[in-house]
């Protein structure tokens, strides 16, 4: 119970991250989109992905039988993408990294996924086009059912 002495009414301030007030705290949201277009524009010709669409740190593609969408987490610095199809009635989702290696193509850290500058989010960008173009294939062929569930939860 507050006693209302001056010893309990002391306030702690926390710092806040520049986030809170509306700025990005490494990258910028048009940057990020700018960026991402470019480095998947290969894939999105090559794979005959539809798109790109985007929204604030997400770029999202899309064939008919899945979907590939790129977010970035400006808390962390970090780059994911998720891979998303309709399988037996439920919308399941894996990332990547997880179907790359369950695919056999490689190992997950040959997927760059920190971002904290212009430079860093090129070379992860790239690495995650690169490996989603290795991948297009097996998502393309009677695999895709089987990798998305083996992701599940990883």
């Amino acid at each position: 119970m507050w006693s209302g002495s001056a010893a309990c009414r002391s306030v702690t301030v926390l710092s806040v991250t520049p986030r809170a007030f509306g700025h990005a705290k490494y990258l910028d949201p048009t940057s990020f989109n700018d960026l991402v277009v470019q480095q998947f524009a290969p894939v999105a010709e090559t794979g005959s992905l539809s798109g790109p669409i985007t929204s604030d740190y997400q770029v999202a593609y899309s064939e008919p039988r899945f979907s590939v969408r790129v977010m970035y987490d400006d808390v962390d610095g970090r780059v994911e993408t998720l891979i998303e199809a309709a399988v037996r009635g439920r919308q399941l989702r894996a990332r990547l990294s997880c179907l790359y290696v369950k695919a056999g193509l490689g190992a997950a850290q040959a997927i760059r996924e920190i971002a904290r500058s212009q430079h860093s989010l090129e070379v992860s960008a790239r690495s995650q086009a690169s490996a989603l173009l290795a991948l297009l294939p097996v998502l393309r062929g009677t695999e895709l059912e089987s990798l998305l569930l083996s992701c599940l939860g990883s």
